[in-house]
């Protein structure tokens, strides 16, 4: 196993993360329950970490994040559009050597739902060891009354924060 997937392990679960294996996938599942605002919208972060081969490509890295999606749904009973408390499915990849580019471009794409549908969050990151970056969408802009804002207690740009901290324990040095 990858030395960053373990930091990154240890990491979330200094952070209250329940930690197990992944029921998707070879990898580990890391689970926390938070609440975005107070008391309002509670979420369930379901953050899976795989190690990835140097031979990932687009389609591996998006069917694996669909059926992790598929597994955090399941935990649910109410359909996404009548949810109150909602999955944050989050992928993490970690690869030791340069990513193709079109893993990068996948990874570095908005995953924001319509609005209107609702009812799940979802994001993916790409850890690569041999350059010690991260690649992400960054942080989401969330529609609001006045324009798109970058909302700090969104359940994604939680998530994206929290990985930019891991990114730095790890000796990481850039996010892209």
């Amino acid at each position: 196993m990858s030395s960053w997937v373990d930091g990154i392990m240890e990491s979330l679960q200094r952070r209250g993360y329940a930690i197990a294996g992944s029921p998707v996938g070879d990898g580990h599942l890391a689970t926390r329950k938070v609440r975005n605002m107070g008391p309002l919208m509670p979420s369930t972060s379901f953050v899976f970490v795989h190690a990835f081969p140097a031979t990932t490509t687009r389609a591996d890295f998006e069917t694996l994040h669909e059926a992790q999606r598929e597994y955090a749904e399941s935990r649910f009973r109410l359909p996404r559009i009548m949810r109150y408390h909602i999955p944050n499915t989050v992928t993490v990849g970690v690869i030791s050597t340069p990513p193709a580019e079109d893993v990068v471009d996948y990874v570095r794409a908005s995953k924001l739902d319509l609005p209107l549908i609702g009812g799940q969050k979802h994001s993916v990151y790409l850890f690569d060891e041999s350059s010690r970056t991260m690649f992400s969408a960054g942080p989401e802009q969330t529609p609001t009354g006045i324009g798109p804002a970058a909302v700090p207690n969104n359940p994604t740009n939680r998530v994206y924060t929290l990985m930019r901290e891991i990114l730095a324990e790890l000796g990481g040095t850039e996010a892209r």
